[in-house]
């Protein structure tokens, strides 16, 4: 096993604190009284690209909130006010959003709230300049740090991936060069993308945003190149199916319980392997997976 992938199983076994994924909230509790809900949502003012972070008390009660532009980098504190569906987030220089809830879920929860809504919609104004606002709910757990929530993809077309310098950001230029190289082996594969987790810090919460970040990263070069079209071999309807069949042998390859602590990271890299090894085969999909499957005992 190489060095990366010994450090990359270290922090997965090791370390106990899971984070949480997907775009719904999910909870760590604080203490036994009261369940602390540490939220990031990514999103934009006009085209402006911001990130939010917001503090739930028992899944309800907003303690603390504040919200960053991509471009500043300065947090700007807001005090909110919640009533039934909408949300009014107010800030010391006299910015107002005037939000209300929303759900990609078909058909929508009747009632829209942190835990069943996927978003925020509505407007951002200060004096006579008033923006249209969308937020998207990404993830929940402890410690988290803005710069994971800054939506690039929304203002430059790129696939998205976090700015560089967050402790759970992979090196996106190794990554981009492990993308152009083409198809040597498995192996060769493995450790290009193994590679890319050196500016990860070694606990289980950063690593696991590290492997999402890959995957989503991943994916989403996938999605413009099958875009342009021409893949004779590839086209969206077959990745779908493909995608789900490389997520089962994932699912069935893991030394993981899916209640443990590295599980997540542990489906995300072997995602991001298998599809690291797509592009670099100019979207043909290979025979086998990367991970084996095991003889039944």
């Amino acid at each position: 096993m190489s060095h990366p992938a010994r450090f990359l199983r270290r922090a997965i076994l090791v370390l106990s604190s899971a984070a949480l994924m997907g775009h719904h909230i999910g909870a760590y509790a604080a203490d036994t009284a009261r369940h602390i809900h540490q939220f990031g949502m990514s999103g934009t003012i006009g085209d402006r690209p911001i990130a939010m972070v917001a503090t739930l008390e028992n899944g309800a009660r907003v303690v603390d909130i504040h919200y960053s532009y991509a471009s500043q980098g300065r947090t700007i504190p807001l005090t909110a006010t919640i009533a039934r569906q909408t949300v009014t987030l107010s800030a010391p220089d006299g910015g107002v959003f005037d939000l209300h809830f929303v759900s990609l879920a078909h058909p929508a929860p009747a009632i829209l709230d942190f835990d069943t809504a996927t978003g925020l919609q509505g407007t951002w104004h200060h004096g006579s300049d008033r923006q249209p606002v969308s937020i998207r709910f990404v993830l929940s757990r402890d410690h988290l740090e803005d710069c994971i929530f800054y939506p690039s993809s929304i203002v430059s077309g790129k696939p998205h991936f976090p700015d560089q310098g967050c402790e759970h950001t992979p090196d996106r230029t190794l990554l981009n060069a492990c993308i152009t190289k083409p198809y040597v082996s498995d192996a060769t594969t493995v450790r290009c993308l193994d590679s890319t987790l050196h500016t990860c810090r070694a606990d289980q919460r950063n690593m696991t945003m590290c492997a999402l970040n890959l995957t989503s990263y991943l994916e989403q070069v996938i999605a413009q190149r099958l875009d342009t079209g021409g893949q004779a071999l590839l086209d969206g309807h077959a990745y779908r199916r493909w995608d789900k069949k490389i997520a089962a042998s994932c699912k069935a390859t893991s030394d993981f319980s899916p209640d443990g602590s590295g599980y997540a990271a542990d489906q995300d890299l072997c995602t991001a392997r298998e599809r690291l090894r797509l592009l670099q085969n100019g979207l043909r999909p290979s025979a086998t997976p990367i991970r084996p499957h095991r003889a039944p005992q």
